[in-house]
């Protein structure tokens, strides 16, 4: 995983707290958004549990 992938998941779950409050949300973008974060989440704890040493690039951006 790249760490901009981590800094993603974070950006987005701090947005999920504030759309959620906001009924002009669609649901579906909402809900694939969520969906998306969870897989990218659920990736980086396997790789964490398999002991992947290198489970985070870093980029040279």
């Amino acid at each position: 995983m790249h760490t901009q992938q981590i800094a993603s998941v974070v950006e987005s779950m701090e947005q999920f707290v504030v759309q959620s409050f906001y009924k002009e949300t669609s649901k579906k973008r909402f809900l694939d958004a969520i969906h998306s974060t969870s897989y990218t989440l659920k990736t980086f704890e396997r790789l964490v549990k398999e002991g992947e040493k290198d489970a985070i690039e870093e980029t040279n951006d």
